[in-house]
């Protein structure tokens, strides 16, 4: 006498709906945990091109950083966020325009100055080799070639050495947190000069370099389009990181020029 075969019953709809969540659940974890326990994509700056995928955006309820509706004309009248000018660098066309820049911190004797746009774009060091930022390309250009080019002699008189940095500097990524209190304070357009030697705009906004270098790296530190900072860095070679120079300038230096 044949056995009777035994009935295999449907998986109903409700418990099929419980076991694909489990599957998904497990699949999104185990992701996690080859991320090392977070979401946040990777940095691939270090490739050829900027992975403009590589950092999420800046929360919406983020303030709007005020910007300085006038400029100042004299260095001592000027306050932390004013406009100021100083010294003159080609922008656009092919004659130099006054350079202007923004109040970042002031003392009694000086007051620390960061260029309201990108106005160049250099490689932070001319060889893909790890390099300490006194030994780097940039910071001999920043020293020679753009000090010499954007300010009379005696303006680059009165803008003062700092310490290890010389007299045109790029901001640490401290500093850029220190002095910009939101990412999308950090976003910073680029002038057409700038763009023409090769700066990465995105939406008008480009990435430009801090003087950090990751150890036994040949990645250099710099701010993404959208403000954060990339710590991951991108490689030193590549000529598609723009310039935003620091000067430390003489809180007398107009009366010094006019005397």
């Amino acid at each position: 006498m044949a056995k009777n075969k035994k009935e295999i019953k449907p998986i109903s709809l409700p418990v099929a709906v419980v076991c694909a969540l489990l599957i998904f659940a497990f699949m999104a974890l185990f992701i996690v945990y080859l991320n090392g326990g977070s979401f946040v994509p990777e940095d691939t700056s270090s490739q050829a091109t900027i992975d403009e995928g590589s950092f999420a955006e800046p929360t919406p309820d983020e303030p709007e950083q005020s910007q300085p509706t006038e400029v100042k004309e004299y260095m001592s009248e000027a306050e932390i966020g004013d406009a100021v000018i100083y010294g003159s660098y080609i922008q656009k066309g092919e004659e130099a325009q006054p350079i202007e820049w923004i109040v970042l911190n002031k003392t009694e004797d000086a007051l620390t100055l960061i260029s309201r746009y990108c106005l160049d774009c250099v490689p932070y060091n001319t060889d893909r080799v790890a390099v300490s930022y006194q030994d780097s390309s940039i910071y001999a250009w920043l020293n020679g070639e753009f000090i010499n080019n954007a300010f009379t002699e005696i303006q680059q008189a009165n803008i003062l050495s700092t310490d290890g940095l010389g007299k045109a500097y790029l901001l640490s990524a401290e500093e850029a947190a220190q002095y910009y209190e939101y990412d999308s304070w950090r976003k910073t357009a680029a002038t057409d000069y700038a763009k023409s030697k090769g700066a990465k705009l995105k939406d008008g906004i480009a990435n430009w370099w801090l003087r950090d270098i990751n150890p036994e790296s040949t990645n250099a530190q710099y701010v993404y389009y959208n403000g954060t900072i990339a710590q991951k860095g991108f490689a030193v070679d590549y000529n598609v990181v723009a310039v935003r120079p620091v000067i430390l300038v003489s809180a007398n230096a107009e009366k010094q020029e006019t005397e």
